[in-house]
């Protein structure tokens, strides 16, 4: 799988796995849009000094 260059080193771990099932997101439009799906380091640029594994991802949630 081809990850963003602005991944920082060991981004995901090397023990992550793929996933799989049914997720939810809030997200601002319906249906929802590319820019609903963008990582926190996307979203606020300028606002951490750099990326790193926490505000680099996507949260979703296992239930509606």
């Amino acid at each position: 799988m081809q990850w963003p260059d602005y991944y920082p080193e060991n981004c995901p771990p090397k023990e992550a796995e793929p996933a799989s099932g049914t997720v939810y997101r809030l997200v601002r439009h319906n249906p929802p849009q590319a820019k609903d799906f963008l990582s926190t380091w996307e979203e606020f640029p300028g606002r951490f000094p750099e990326p790193t594994i926490k505000n680099s991802g996507v949260s979703v949630y296992t239930d509606p």
